[in-house]
């Protein structure tokens, strides 16, 4: 077998033998995960201001709403309200 046919097989074995996702963890259970549906989650540079969606079951009011991070715990998310559109530059950072 040559070098690269030996790599290819190495790397298909790898391919398969890896399981594509591992198992996910709620995050901030019972605070940013709760009953209703949260979605489309995007966080600061930072790392410690969360913004998602959550809506209901009935996908009848979606609301934007806001998490602040102390330590390893999330504050209970609000309600944030958008008083300007904000601009986005290619490296997608807002202005």
């Amino acid at each position: 077998m040559t070098p690269r046919n030996l790599a290819l097989v190495a790397s298909l074995a790898l391919a398969f033998a890896s399981p594509l996702a591992s198992a996910g963890e709620l995050l901030g259970a019972g605070v940013i995960s709760t009953g209703l549906q949260e979605t489309s989650v995007a966080l600061t540079p930072d790392g410690n201001t969360l913004y998602f969606m959550r809506s209901d079951l009935a996908e009848a009011d979606d609301t934007i709403m806001v998490s602040h991070r102390a330590g390893d715990r999330w504050s209970t998310p609000r309600r944030r309200v958008l008083r300007r559109v904000a601009r986005l530059r290619a490296d997608a950072v807002a202005r």
